[in-house]
């Protein structure tokens, strides 16, 4: 690859945080001027940096039908045909904080203008409470972010990971690198590192979550995580590559229904 696409990636790079970061400040100056609804109290455990959370649904759904004995089902709706989030969550290097906020409680009206992209890119795959996911979320991880501004509203915590699954693309660079969703063919764990920190321009290590079927012992790529600093530059996940000799993962096919 040429200097020229090295620029290019780099520049990507840079655009997409400045956008990101001037959007946020935009966003937030409009609202403070819309709403005359008091901020949330800012309370908040200790944390050091931001793990932002993406999984593969049809990956997601293979391990809930083998690993939980209920009759919830997973259902993935139509619209969702890429990577979608699981969370973002500030964590700490030793006991992340969870549940930071009792007094806090999630309101859908505060996301309102969000929830075409939340129910796309967000979605609620197990059908015993429409929002639960994202008040599971809000609850146990956003509220523990209420000491950066960047997040410090239920408005706030949403918009950015939405931004960041826009930013952050797997779908993308994946299949920019002939990586695409298979049931029949499994790709290295290298491959798929490389082609993210190709395409985001970043040499980071990522942190991986698989499942390994208990049937076809096939082992499916569940979750990718990425770790951001508070200023949302990506840093290592974890100290090495999280691949290993003759690892291979499947990305299978997503299914309706």
């Amino acid at each position: 690859m040429g200097p020229g696409s090295e620029t290019r990636k780099r520049t990507y790079t840079l655009t997409i945080l400045s956008v990101i970061v001037t959007a946020i400040v935009t966003n937030t100056e409009c609202r403070s001027v819309l709403s005359s609804e008091p901020s949330e109290t800012s309370v908040s455990g200790d944390w050091d940096y931001l793990m932002f959370a993406q999984q593969w649904t049809q990956s997601f759904c293979i391990y809930h039908k083998q690993e939980t004995k209920t009759r919830v089902v997973c259902r993935i709706p139509e619209t969702v045909t890429t990577w979608t989030i699981h969370g973002l969550w500030p964590t700490a290097k030793r006991n992340p904080p969870t549940f930071c906020n009792n007094a806090s409680t999630f309101d859908v009206k505060e996301v309102q203008p969000l929830l075409q992209d939340l129910n796309k890119y967000w979605p609620n795959l197990l059908n015993y409470n429409k929002y639960g996911i994202w008040q599971h979320e809000w609850m146990k991880h956003g509220t523990c972010g209420q000491n950066l501004e960047s997040i410090n509203s239920q408005y706030k915590y949403f918009e950015l990971s939405l931004m960041l699954n826009k930013a952050f693309d797997i779908s993308y660079a994946l299949s920019t690198h002939g990586i695409y969703p298979s049931d029949e063919k499994a790709y290295p764990c290298d491959n798929i590192v490389n082609a993210m920190q190709d395409t985001f321009d970043t040499k980071v290590w990522p942190s991986l979550n698989w499942y390994t079927d208990k049937i076809s012992g096939k082992k499916y790529l569940m979750q990718v995580s990425l770790c951001l600093g508070k200023d949302l530059v990506p840093q290592n996940c974890v100290k090495s590559s999280p691949c290993h000799a003759n690892l291979d993962f499947f990305i299978p096919r997503i299914t309706h229904n």
